[in-house]
């Protein structure tokens, strides 16, 4: 390691003083703050980037999987999409496991931005782009502030509820939350995959969402000299008819908290879409092939999972768990991807595999306990940071099911600040209130 720098100690301008504050602004962030905003509190909402939407949108993802049952906000988004053309109606096909696709859907990114912002305008959510939770202030068990840093340079802000919605739990780790990380044996995480978006496919391609028509065009690009390190690559429609996005892409071992990782990830992961689509140009098809865009960040599967009030298990998957505070109902499998290229080889050398490792599933429900951090008393997670497994945390990672977290957070933390009460007492003192509203909103349970 290179030689340390002691930082001199300053004194820090506290910016803004409101009732919550959010901490990323993806779907989970993004949810979070409508529904804390709409029931009548102030909420800033930090961003690193310069829109919402996180992985949607900066990120690229164009997909949205276990929507089913899923209404609320995620149906007022679709709603706006639609009113300006993004959204396109993609159900997943039947796949032998219990999941449910029929509402599954894609959209278009620019689209996506500007309806966002549009919901948080109409909010008064007080947004704050360009800017990183770089610390937090903890007294007792408490967080008063955090500190961020962006264009105007590094300042706090204070808050009486405070909700970790980055993905990686970054706010809960600058908390001092107790926190997991990767596969319970090895600690090895599941892969990043940059998303692209593409034209000039052949006018008859069909989404490749399942199975065989993976493998058939994982073997399309190997035919052209392209051995794709995503051996299930993904091909998928979006609503405006010469465009798809593609996922092509496997980087191991690219931990949530090693930059130089994620830059060379980035940079490796690009390269091979560009040579892919290069390649492919040969085919006859695809002579028109070109990228169009790819995304402004690689798209991490896995960070901290920050440990909660309760854990979802494997076992809780299994068995169809159900809670009597539960938030929304999950139907998507384990959705595992290869942990490293040796596992990934093997799995492309059968004829049919999946990323379910060999688990089998039932529809289960998220609990509200497992969005409410064990270690800081006003601090809730939302989005693929919230309390659960390894395993579980493979099946509720996606978006349609980070929304109604984000929703349910929201809704939590406007509760606790009305009523003056930490998240846990009041999900104590209120039984069953919190599943009420999510039913209520129209969340099948």
């Amino acid at each position: 390691m290179l030689n340390r720098i002691l930082e001199s100690e300053h004194s820090l301008p506290v910016i803004r003083e409101t009732d919550l504050v959010v901490a990323g602004g993806g779907p989970a962030g993004f949810s979070a703050a409508l529904s804390a905003a709409r029931s009548g509190i102030s909420v800033t909402l930090i961003e690193l980037g310069g829109a919402l939407g996180g992985v949607w949108t900066q990120g690229l993802l164009s997909y949205i999987l276990d929507a089913h049952g899923k209404s609320g906000i995620l149906d007022e988004i679709v709603n706006e999409l639609k009113n300006v053309q993004g959204y396109l109606h993609t159900p997943h096909p039947p796949n032998g496991s219990s999941y449910i696709g029929d509402s599954d859907w894609t959209y278009d990114s620019e689209a996506m931005k500007f309806v966002l912002e549009k919901l948080a305008k109409s909010a008064n959510i007080h947004i704050e782009y360009h800017s990183r939770v770089v610390n937090a202030f903890v007294k007792d068990r408490i967080i008063t502030h955090v500190v961020i840093e962006n264009n105007s340079g590094r300042s706090a802000i204070a808050a009486k509820q405070f909700i970790d919605a980055t993905g990686n739990g970054d706010l809960g780790f600058f908390a001092g939350a107790s926190y997991e990380v990767g596969h319970p044996q090895s600690g090895e995480v599941q892969p990043a995959t940059l998303v692209a978006i593409i034209s000039g496919f052949p006018e008859g391609m069909q989404n490749t969402l399942q199975g065989d028509a993976k493998i058939a065009l994982h073997q399309k690009f190997a035919s052209y000299g392209s051995e794709l390190s995503y051996r299930r690559p993904v091909f998928v429609r979006l609503p405006h008819p010469n465009l798809a996005a593609v996922f092509l892409n496997h980087q191991y071992s690219v931990s949530h908290n090693d930059n130089s990782g994620i830059t060379q990830a980035t940079i490796e992961a690009r390269e091979e879409v560009f040579r892919a689509i290069e390649n492919i140009r040969k085919d006859p098809e695809w002579s028109q092939a070109r990228v169009v865009q790819t995304a402004n960040f690689i798209g991490l599967r896995e960070g901290r999972r920050l440990n909660g009030l309760y854990r979802l298990s494997v076992s809780d998957l299994q068995n169809g768990a159900k809670f009597d505070d539960a938030i929304c109902l999950v139907h998507l499998p384990v959705d595992l991807h290869s942990v490293n290229k040796a596992a990934e080889e093997a799995a492309g050398k059968k004829e049919a595999t999946s990323y379910n490792a060999g688990l089998t599933t039932k529809p289960y429900q998220i609990p509200a306990r497992s969005l409410i951090s064990a270690d800081v008393d006003n601090l809730l997670m939302a989005g693929r940071c919230v309390s659960g497994d390894f395993y579980a945390h493979a099946s509720y990672r996606v978006t349609g099911n980070a929304v109604p977290m984000g929703e349910a957070a929201g809704f939590i933390a406007a509760k606790s600040v009305s009523l003056k009460l930490a998240p846990k007492d009041y999900l104590e003192l209120n039984p069953g209130e919190i599943t009420a509203e999510m039913a209520s909103r129209g969340y099948l349970l």
